[in-house]
């Protein structure tokens, strides 16, 4: 720097050294006197174009974008006008820079919410200059809005422009694996998450991301030995383990889930929690002395006599043992602080024994503890469930008091209104809860940004905790369901159709919306409007294998299919544990005299990629074709495969 104000000094009427020396000056954090060389540069020589492209860098790094991009926009409409350019500013370096300030307006409006600004800025960027970073931008702003295969394609397109070994590229390939899990395309997304586990070796989540992949894509053993290797490779991480613990539920294996818990204990003797949960799943199998045992170890180790009490009632509930469940959440409540869900495990356990007045005593002392809509609804249940609907209705207000937005009181108002003979209020109030439902946020959604693998989740014994996220989680969709129902089993259709029509104008894009809407049109024997929702429902939640099942029973209702098997093979790809779209596959073949060949290529797959849903299903079609004894060699390896996917 000292240089170049000596420059100036020497030769002030040079505007390159003008603009160096603030430039110099702004990189170091002195804005202002950058600002004044360069207003004395333009008194001296006048506005020349570099200390007018000068001025738009010190406004951009200001953060006064807009103003930025005016000067840069003045600069290359007036290069286009007198056609000439000289030095570094030609029509790429102003083109670069204007993209450059678009990309930067772009995220600035993606951080403040206005997504269409955001895309538009974006859009203008890539005109002006494509670059992987801004290609990265656009697509996972396309996700957000959930066009998944608009995302794709500009991971697609960066990955064209960025270096494999780039950050942009690492960027570019995870936006790619969300986007290809989200159209449920798994064939390519082992292959993505490869490159990206090779470009980053030390991040976990992806090298789980890449194991889980592998499963998906039928490579069980690589998938679990890659996993495997994980506990060695980050020894302080509990990630890999809940990996492997969550693939054993998947296949049903809960004696290797159960080893893998064991060996997290030993890496992590001081965490109770683990304990807990190796006693949970001890009880889940039937192994009620081991579990009882885990607990007394659990207790020891922590003292708590609460927590012990509440695991041990977590099993006798799941074990339908529930008047010894509510002898231990009581036990919990008195011996630990009164969490409300303990008042919440104790009504259930105690409604399930069939004991509504205890329940409803709980329920009352957990109103005492709560501001949450929770216990005013469970109140409103069980006065329904006791015949008094003056008291349940007024729960259920109660509980709409506390949160307006929540669906289920109003869902459950309108059943009430209904059992009153007041036809109308109640169908305002189902219509309601559907709108509440539709525009509201259920609990535990996945922040943003962080990668989805809930595709990879597992379906055998959930943990406790677990079971009780899943019965929160299903509140939200349990209330639009049960308000759908009401409204289309008790009105007419000339009543229900054009409320269903503002629904659908109202929240066009409520992929949950057009698939109740498929199984109404499905149930009223409307079976193209039934698959016209279902498709949309496609369009909007292409990695749901419920979309899938519902256009492909639309497309056997109008004969059409290879449509159904389409549909069905779709629904089958998203989740192998899918029984309805296995067994619809098989009958769908040997209506067309082909299940032959469907076994064929299952047998092919098989043997290429052997996993355990699609053994289940080659078995399924041999016993449909009559050939039990290779059903039953089949059969008979699955113990074999079972005992080699050790963790």
């Amino acid at each position: 720097m000292p240089h170049l104000e000596t420059a100036l000094a020497a030769d002030s009427l040079r505007p390159r050294v003008y603009a160096m020396l603030a430039l110099s000056l702004s990189r170091t954090g002195r804005l202002g006197e950058a600002e004044a060389v360069l207003a004395s540069g333009r008194q001296v020589v006048g506005g020349q174009p570099l200390l007018q492209m000068t001025r738009a860098e010190l406004l951009r790094r200001k953060g006064h974008l807009a103003e930025a991009l005016s000067v840069y926009q003045d600069l290359e409409k007036r290069q286009a006008q007198s056609r000439v350019s000289s030095g570094p500013m030609g029509p790429a370096f102003l083109s670069e820079r204007i993209g450059r300030v678009h990309r930067e307006l772009g995220v600035e409006a993606h951080a403040a919410g206005d997504t269409a600004r955001a895309q538009s800025h974006l859009r203008r960027a890539l005109r002006k200059a494509p670059s992987p970073g801004t290609y990265g931008d656009l697509g996972v702003l396309y996700l957000e809005q959930g066009r998944a295969h608009k995302a794709l394609e500009m991971a697609d397109s960066g990955l064209a422009e960025a270096p494999d070994t780039s950050e942009a590229a690492g960027r570019l390939l995870r936006l790619k694996a969300s986007s290809l899990r989200r159209l449920g395309k798994t064939d390519p997304l082992a292959d993505t998450y490869e490159r990206l586990a090779a470009l980053r070796p030390r991040d976990v989540e992806i090298q789980i991301g890449y194991g889980q992949a592998l499963i998906r894509d039928g490579r069980q053993q690589a998938g679990i030995d890659h996993l495997r290797s994980l506990l060695g490779r980050f020894p302080s991480e509990r990630r890999p383990y809940e990996a492997l613990i969550s693939l054993y539920d998947r296949y049903q294996n809960s004696e290797r889930a159960l080893q893998v818990l064991r060996q997290m204990r030993t890496r992590f003797p001081e965490d109770p929690e683990i304990v807990r949960r190796i006693a949970d799943r001890l009880g889940a199998l039937g192994r009620l002395g081991d579990a009882k045992a885990t607990y007394d170890t659990l207790q020891t180790q922590t003292g708590n006599v609460a927590a012990a009490a509440r695991a041990r009632a977590e099993i006798y509930e799941a074990e339908g043992r529930y008047g010894r469940a509510a002898e231990e959440y009581r036990r919990a409540l008195q011996e630990g602080p009164a969490q409300e869900p303990l008042f919440r495990d104790l009504g259930r356990a105690i409604e399930k024994d069939g004991r509504w007045l205890a329940a409803l005593d709980i329920y009352e002392r957990w109103v005492g503890q709560s501001r949450e809509p929770g216990p005013h609804v469970h109140r409103g249940r069980a006065f329904q469930h006791l015949g008094r609907p003056d008291s349940a209705r007024l729960a259920y207000e109660r509980a709409l008091g506390r949160e307006a937005s929540h669906p289920l009181p109003a869902a459950r108002l309108a059943t009430l209104l209904w059992q009153e003979g007041r036809p109308d209020a109640a169908f305002d109030r189902a219509v309601e809860a559907i709108r509440l439902g539709l525009s509201g946020k259920p609990p535990r959604q996945m922040p943003a940004g962080r990668v989805d693998t809930s595709a990879f989740d597992g379906e055998g014994v959930p943990s406790a905790r677990q079971r009780r996220r899943q019965r929160a989680s299903r509140w939200w969709r349990q209330s639009v369901d049960e308000a759908f129902a009401h409204l289309t089993r008790r009105y007419p259709r000339d009543r229900v159709d054009p409320a269903l029509t503002k629904l659908q104008d109202a929240f066009p894009g409520a992929a949950r919306l057009h698939l109740l809407l498929s199984r109404y049109y499905e149930d009223a024997g409307r079976s193209r409007a039934a698959r016209r929702a279902a498709s949309r429902a496609v369009e909007l939640e292409p990695g749901v294998p419920e979309t899938h099942r519902a256009r492909a029973r639309a497309s056997v209702a109008l004969g059409d299919t290879a449509a159904a098997i389409s549909a069905y093979r779709r629904a089958f790809a998203l989740d192998r544990t899918d029984r309805e779209s296995v067994s619809a596959l098989i009958d769908l073949r040997e209506g067309q005299g082909r299940l032959e060949t469907l076994i064929r290529r299952w047998r092919r797959r098989y043997g290429t990629r052997p996993s355990q849903p699609l053994r289940e299903a080659l078995i399924e079609a041999l016993h449909k074709a009559g050939r039990y004894g290779e059903a039953q060699k089949i059969a008979q390896a699955a113990a074999a495969d079972s005992t080699a996917a050790k963790p």
